[in-house]
C-alpha cells in the first residue's frame, strides 16, 4: 500500500501531470526538452522527474553529452489500473 501512496503523491500536481502527458506521446525526452515544452524552469522540471522516477513512474537513461532522457515505465492508463487493482486487494 505504501508504494501506491507514493505513486499517487508523485502524480499530484499540475506540472507532473503535464510531464506524464508529454511522455505518453514522446519517448525519450531530456529535462531540457520537457522543461521547454511545459514552460517550467529546468531545475523544477528536474525535481519533478526525480520524484516521478523515485515512484517508479518514469525511467531514465544516460545518453552521450552527459544528458539523461526520460520515458514512462507504464502507459498512463496502466498506472491507474495498477492503483485500482492494489486498492481492491486491500479491501
Amino acid at each position: 500500500m505504501k508504494d501506491i501512496i507514493r505513486k499517487l503523491r508523485a502524480l499530484s500536481g499540475k506540472q507532473r501531470l503535464q510531464i506524464i502527458r508529454l511522455l505518453s506521446t514522446n519517448k525519450g525526452l531530456t529535462v531540457g526538452d520537457i522543461s521547454m515544452e511545459i514552460n517550467v524552469p529546468y531545475k523544477s522540471t528536474s525535481k519533478h522527474l526525480i520524484r516521478l522516477a523515485d515512484a517508479g513512474i518514469v525511467e531514465n537513461e544516460r545518453i552521450p553529452g552527459n544528458k539523461i532522457k526520460y520515458q514512462l515505465r507504464l502507459d498512463p492508463t496502466g498506472i491507474v489500473s495498477a492503483v485500482i487493482k492494489a486498492i481492491g486487494k486491500r479491501e
